[in-house]
């Protein structure tokens, strides 16, 4: 892996996940895609719209057109969107809330979530 691209629906994350990277793995560049109105867009219909849905389809792809080897969503409450874009970008998509729940689902009884 030497590209990825982090997909956001909030600028806040630009900044941390870009020193994580560089941190934990210098060796990759890291770019981001940021589009704030998709987070007010799935809070203000209590859900994923179909325009969210296609816009982040969208971004996954575009990552793909730049040259990115996988896609970092850093976005919980579009996680089903990042598993879809699995069967539909050319290149993988990650989510940032995957390794947790799997972690507090081998780990733990009981799972709060809030």
């Amino acid at each position: 892996m030497k590209h990825v691209i982090c997909v956001h629906t909030a600028m806040a994350l630009v900044e941390p996940l870009t020193r994580i990277f560089q941190e934990l793995i210098p060796e990759v560049t890291v770019n981001h895609i940021a589009d704030s109105s998709l987070i007010k867009e799935v809070i203000a219909n209590n859900q994923v719209t179909p325009a969210v849905r296609r816009r982040l389809l969208s971004y996954y792809n575009a990552a793909a057109d730049a040259g990115a080897d996988v896609v970092f969503n850093t976005c919980s409450s579009v996680g089903d969107v990042a598993d879809y874009g699995n069967q539909y970008a050319r290149i993988p998509v990650f989510r940032i809330d995957q390794p947790m729940a799997a972690e507090a689902v081998q780990n733990y009884d009981r799972i709060g979530v809030i």
